[in-house]
């Protein structure tokens, strides 16, 4: 297995990048408790292994729709390439209306999903993407239910 670099790579070496967003203090909706701290976590495990300069992390209110769009497409996409993993992690609100699948930034509104990212409109940012082969999955509570969220699939465990 090879170890991943702190350094830019040359085409040939797998780089691992991550952007990692936790939204436990909303603007206009209600707040969550560990969402931030989740984050924060994840942040600081990877880091010492991927490098702090392969992370970009995006708390609270960092992290608007705008700023996350803007992580995808001005961040990551000139960073990554063909052979590189991408984790991209969200922590906080989400969940399903006519079949459409959310995940709740910082300036989501309660009574509107105009702020909200669909799993499609998150598919279409990462278009530009360099790599292969893509999964996203997003974690959200849902009242009863943990719904794991892939652009190639859906899985719902009750």
């Amino acid at each position: 297995m090879q170890t991943p670099s702190a350094a830019y790579a040359d085409e040939t070496e797998v780089e691992y990048w991550a952007l990692i967003v936790g939204v436990s203090n909303y603007q206009y909706i209600e707040d969550l408790y560990y969402s931030y701290n989740d984050a924060r976590e994840l942040q600081e495990k990877l880091a010492p292994i991927w490098g702090e300069d392969h992370i970009k992390l995006l708390v609270d209110y960092e992290a608007t729709k705008a700023n996350i769009e803007d992580a995808i497409k001005n961040w990551l996409e000139p960073h990554e390439d063909t052979n590189d993993v991408v984790l991209f992690y969200f922590s906080g609100h989400g969940g399903e209306y006519l079949g459409d699948y959310y995940i709740a930034p910082y300036d989501a509104l309660l009574y509107s999903y105009a702020n909200d990212i669909r799993d499609n409109e998150l598919a279409s940012w990462l278009a530009g993407s360099q790599l292969c082969n893509l999964t996203i999955e997003f974690l959200f509570w849902i009242p009863v239910m943990v719904a794991v969220l892939s652009l190639n699939s859906l899985r719902i465990t009750r």
